[in-house]
C-alpha cells in the first residue's frame, strides 16, 4: 500500500475530538500551516477529512494531493493530479503570465492558462519558473486549502514547491501536511521529524503541529463498540484488542471487519485473532523499508514474542 490505509468506518473518529477542536480555529487563521504526523494506520487521512468537513464550505477551493511511493517519481506528480481534478472549479480570469509555464504540467487546464512563455535555455531556470508558476497559481486561488498527504514519499520538486510556500505562504492559504512518523514532530534546524524538509515559517504564519498517537485501551473499546454496533464492549475484550492492534484505528477496524455485533473471535494457538491480509500488507511494506540487519532483529523479536 502506498497511501495511508483508508478507514472502513468513516463515520467514527474516536479519541481525536479535542485535537480537532483545537486545530480547526487555527487553520482558519490564514495563512496557516498544519502538520499532522503519526505512524501508518493512526488515522491521519480520516483526521484530515474531518478537519476539512469542519473548516471548509461546499464552495471553497480545496485541493487534496497524495504522494505515492515510486522508484522514479514524476516531478510535481501529486500537485499535478490535485490541480487536474480541480479543472472544473472556479479560476480567476487574470492569472499571472508566469502561470503559462504550467502548460506542459497541466495540459487539461491549458485552455484556462495564459500563453506559454518563451523557453529558457537553462533547465534550472525552467524549473525555477515552474516553481514560481505553481506558487502564483496557488496564490491566485484566494482563500483555499491545499492538503498534501504522505509527505514522506514526496518527490524533490514537490518538496521544493512546499518549501517555497511554507517560507512565504499566500495570505488566504491553509496548508495541511501529513507524514508518517513513529514519534512526535520536532521543529528545529534539522527539520521536522517525519517531514523531508525543515518547517521554517515567517512569524505571521499560524503553525500547528500534532502527532496522532495510538488509541488508549478505553478508546479502542469505544471504537470497537461503534464498529460492532453495540453499546459497549467488555473491558477485558477492549484490553485484548488494544494489545493485539497496538491501538491503531486502521488495524482495529480491519480486525473487526465483518464481525458486527460479536465480541468473540476465533483465535490461533498463540491466542490472537488471524491477522487480516490488509494489515499483513501494511506490515510487509514497512519491513521492506528497513535495512537487512533491522529486518533480522524484527524477525527474531517476532519469534521470541
Amino acid at each position: 500500500m502506498n497511501a495511508e490505509p483508508s478507514s472502513s468506518a468513516p463515520g467514527l473518529l474516536i479519541g481525536r475530538s479535542a485535537l480537532l477542536d483545537g486545530v480547526c480555529p487555527e487553520l482558519d487563521r490564514r495563512p496557516a500551516v498544519a502538520v499532522i504526523t503519526g505512524e501508518a494506520g493512526a488515522g491521519k487521512s480520516r483526521f484530515v477529512q474531518e478537519l476539512l468537513r469542519r473548516t471548509t464550505s461546499p464552495d471553497a477551493v480545496t485541493l487534496v494531493a497524495r504522494c505515492q511511493e515510486a522508484d522514479t517519481p514524476f516531478p510535481f506528480a501529486p500537485l499535478v493530479e490535485a490541480l487536474n481534478r480541480f479543472r472544473s472549479g472556479p479560476l480567476p480570469a487574470d492569472l499571472p503570465p508566469v502561470t503559462g509555464a504550467l502548460h506542459a504540467l497541466l495540459p487539461d487546464l491549458a485552455h484556462r492558462l495564459p500563453p506559454v512563455p518563451p523557453p529558457l535555455r537553462d533547465p534550472r531556470a525552467e524549473h525555477h519558473r515552474v516553481l514560481r508558476a505553481l506558487n502564483a497559481y496557488t496564490a491566485a486561488l484566494g482563500k483555499a486549502v491545499l492538503v498534501v498527504e504522505d509527505l514522506q514519499w514526496a518527490d524533490a520538486s514537490t518538496c521544493a514547491f512546499l518549501r517555497t510556500v511554507v517560507a512565504d505562504p499566500p495570505p488566504g492559504l491553509g496548508l495541511v501536511l501529513t507524514a508518517r512518523s513513529p514519534a512526535p514532530p520536532y521543529t528545529d534546524t534539522e527539520g521536522s521529524d517525519g517531514l523531508p524538509f525543515p518547517l521554517r515559517t515567517p512569524a505571521h504564519v499560524t503553525v500547528v503541529e500534532h502527532h496522532l498517537a495510538p488509541l488508549s485501551a478505553a478508546e479502542t473499546g469505544e471504537l470497537a463498540a461503534g464498529i460492532l454496533g453495540v453499546q459497549a464492549v467488555p473491558e477485558e475484550f477492549a484490553d485484548r484488542l488494544h494489545r493485539w492492534t497496538g491501538g491503531l484505528p486502521y488495524v482495529i477496524e480491519e480486525v473487526l471487519r465483518g464481525r458486527t455485533g460479536s465480541t468473540e473471535f476465533p483465535t490461533d494457538a498463540a491466542g490472537e485473532p488471524p491477522l487480516p491480509a490488509s494489515v499483513r500488507r501494511v506490515v510487509v511494506e514497512r519491513l521492506r523499508g528497513l535495512p537487512p540487519a533491522a529486518r533480522q532483529v524484527v524477525a527474531a523479536a517476532a519469534v521470541l514474542g
